[in-house]
């Protein structure tokens, strides 16, 4: 009998390749599952477009969350904006809105009348002479001689003074001072540093009324100047002295 004729009728059956199907599953589920026992069921397989989806949803909801800062940190850029340049004039409207003609019009009255007082104010202090400072009144304290209690001689000539400023600015002259009390003593001073004459010595008390060197004492010697401070002492500030007087009271 020929074998080929013998197996193409099977071929050609459905029913034949079906039953050979379940007799191989059953034979593999025989192998692989205890007697008695149901096999286990195979788990469920996620199709590839389920996992597509949760992946496109998380990516919209951070575009979303992100999106949903930057509007917010607009919002709060925006607002500090607007605080930093305010609109007067829609406050304004908004006060007034609900205002009869009468009452905007005395507002705006009131307002002119303050204009006009702000701009005479400043034609009164442009006509007002400027104030002296208080080092250009020591000077002129010093210059004119107004109220001395004290008198310095060097090398022959005399320089009314007062006797709190001198103590307050130098130690030298506190010490000097301190040992001539009463009013309008006469003191001749000899001092130690070469080379100084009545100019100098002027210019010194002069620096020691206002703290600064002044323009007509230009032709000094910074270097006598210098030498003059160690044998004097270097002064505080004028402002500290001229507090300490105030404050304390001494030699009042």
């Amino acid at each position: 009998m020929n074998i080929f004729g013998a197996l193409i009728p099977c071929a050609l059956q459905r029913g034949c390749w079906s039953s050979d199907e379940r007799m191989t599953d059953r034979m593999g589920a025989a192998t692989s599952t205890p007697p008695g026992e149901t096999p286990p069921p195979h788990p469920p397989i996620m199709p590839s477009s389920t996992s597509d989806q949760l992946s496109v949803v998380v990516r919209d909801r951070k575009r979303i969350r992100v999106a949903g800062f930057a509007t917010l940190r607009k919002k709060f850029i925006r607002k500090r904006r607007s605080s930093k340049a305010m609109d007067h004039g829609r406050v304004i409207r908004e006060v007034v809105s609900d205002w009869s003609p009468l009452e905007v019009a005395a507002l705006l009255e009131e307002y002119e009348a303050l204009a006009s007082l702000k701009d005479l104010s400043m034609q009164a202090e442009l006509a007002r002479p400027p104030a002296a400072t208080f080092k250009q009144d020591l000077s002129t304290l010093y210059d004119f001689k107004y109220c001395t209690d004290v008198d310095l001689i060097f090398r022959g000539a005399c320089f009314p003074v007062h006797r709190a400023i001198l103590s307050a600015r130098c130690p030298y002259f506190r010490d000097l001072l301190a040992g001539c009390p009463g009013y309008g003593a006469r003191i001749c001073l000899e001092l130690r540093t070469p080379g100084v004459d009545v100019e100098m010595f002027s210019a010194l008390l002069r620096y020691l009324y206002t703290g600064d060197i002044s323009p007509r004492d230009g032709n000094i010697d910074l270097a006598l100047l210098r030498r003059l401070g160690e044998e004097f002492g270097t002064p505080n500030p004028l402002e500290s002295d001229l507090r300490y007087l105030l404050e304390t009271g001494d030699y009042a």
